[in-house]
């Protein structure tokens, strides 16, 4: 199976599938001499974890990093980083009943297809992989910040169609996550991604450009159906001298526009002000509602999904999105 690497000079290669009794990453490209916190690396880590008031599945996992080389007494030794985490609380037997049957909205046709098999769990499709986009976003944080006072931060926009204020998630929100628990139904969301501090002059024309590698990035992940930057698709609906902002300075290298419409990228290339991106997420396509599918053979069948699934991910998925453009930033800036 190809395609589990990311990145040209900063390297992220994954593997190991959700029911597997381990997954792991290997990071590659870093400098020795890096200094990095393992308990802001924990930390970082933590966010991905369900939060049962707001719709998450009820497998728990402990995520400790076992750290197999690469960091020595929190230090980059300039070899390739190689962690591992333990699957400690998987419950296969969920899916004995799915072995010979597609579940609409996974990529479990695709998978058969292509491969011959209908991966337990999702396999490498599952939500489970992103644990290891996680880490990695959180060891290149750290590098980010320390060298170029580079940051990110994600932000709810709206959940099941509904307005998110201040990215804080209020009686309405929480109401309709039961709602969808009571109706074994789920929901998507939008999560709108800020990363500050990145000097103008990343990225190149044509087709190296910033918006289109990070574009590539944020679309890797499996939730994810859609991006935009600035104006996004609102750009479509506004005359040009709306779209067009005004520049209004340039500061040790870095352009000021009135509203920064363009999302901090022109030409392909970073301006020096926040790069601003949004991303739709679907919901989560494990229901338990009866649904009408296939087997394998094409046989018409009803198909009802058990086990322990997430109302929605968008509370979990920002950190994801935030580690898969700080791996792009880090594979075009110079360390």
């Amino acid at each position: 199976m190809n395609g589990s690497s990311f990145g040209e000079k900063i390297v992220l290669t994954t593997y190991g599938a959700s029911h597997d009794e381990k997954t792991g990453l290997t990071l590659s490209g870093l400098p020795k001499g890096l200094k990095i916190n393992l308990d802001k690396l924990n930390a970082f880590i933590e966010r991905r974890k369900p939060v049962d008031n707001f719709g998450g599945t009820l497998r728990h996992e402990e995520d400790i990093p076992i750290i197999n080389s690469g960091i020595v007494d929190g230090i980059t030794d300039g070899t390739p980083i190689i962690i591992d985490f333990l699957n400690q609380n998987v419950h296969s037997n969920d899916y004995d009943k799915l072995k010979n049957v597609y579940r609409p909205g996974h990529a479990d046709v695709t998978y058969d297809l292509k491969y011959g098999e209908i991966p337990v769990g999702g396999g490498r499709a599952s939500g489970r992989e992103t644990l290891t986009r996680v880490c990695a976003g959180g060891i290149i944080a750290q590098v980010l910040e320390d060298k170029f006072g580079i940051t990110s931060e994600s932000i709810i926009t709206s959940l099941g169609g509904l307005r998110v204020f201040d990215n804080e998630l209020t009686e309405s929100h929480l109401k309709l996550i039961m709602q969808m628990k009571e109706d074994k139904d789920s929901i998507g969301g939008t999560i709108r991604l800020i990363l500050h501090g990145v000097p103008a002059g990343l990225g190149e024309p044509v087709f190296k450009k910033l918006d289109a590698a990070l574009s590539y990035a944020i679309m890797s992940i499996g939730a994810v159906k859609g991006v935009s930057f600035g104006a996004g698709f609102n750009a479509a609906k506004i005359r040009g001298s709306a779209m067009n902002d005004e520049f209004v300075g340039l500061t040790d290298g870095r352009l000021k526009t009135a509203r920064n419409m363009a999302g901090g990228i022109l030409g392909g290339i970073s301006t020096g002000e926040n790069i601003i991106m949004d991303a739709a997420i679907k919901p989560t396509p494990s229901i338990g509602r009866i649904q009408h599918t296939i087997d394998r053979d094409g046989n018409p069948c009803e198909l009802e999904i058990t086990g322990r699934h997430d109302v929605t991910i968008v509370p979990r998925i920002g950190v994801v999105i935030e580690s898969m453009a700080l791996l792009t930033i880090a594979n075009f800036i110079d360390f």
